[in-house]
């Protein structure tokens, strides 16, 4: 006799402007993205190096590119730039997907505790 069990995938789409875009939430990678938020959020002091607004523009958009590679396997900094046109938008952007993604690990974790915590349904004789 075999035991079949179905596994999830840590894999969800996200459409970002009507284009889907694959993103891995696994608890690693969710990790690995709260940390490069946050790195990058404390990390003003590149922008103080910068002699034009070019090159301040330049250092958010490697950031984010940074950023959200950690979870997408195809990189959606430059379709997003295109879309919205500035990189400060970026920001904006990044804060919905981390939204996104908390509130989908929220969603299958009550899914989950729902699945052990139903009562078990009365067998008719």
């Amino acid at each position: 006799m075999a035991i079949k069990i179905q596994l999830g995938s840590s894999l969800v789409d996200v459409d970002l402007g009507g284009r889907i875009f694959e993103a891995d939430i696994s608890d690693r990678n969710v990790e690995k993205f709260t940390n490069a938020v946050a790195s990058m959020e404390g990390s003003l002091d590149k922008f103080e190096n910068a002699k034009t607004e070019q090159e301040v523009f330049d250092i958010l958009t490697e950031e984010f590119r940074t950023v959200l590679g950690v979870v997408f396997a195809e990189n959606p900094c430059d379709y997003i730039l295109e879309k919205v046109g500035r990189a400060a938008a970026l920001m904006d952007v990044v804060i919905d997907i981390r939204e996104g993604i908390t509130n989908e690990l929220g969603r299958s974790t009550q899914q989950k505790i729902a699945k052990y915590t139903a009562k078990p349904k009365k067998k008719k004789r």
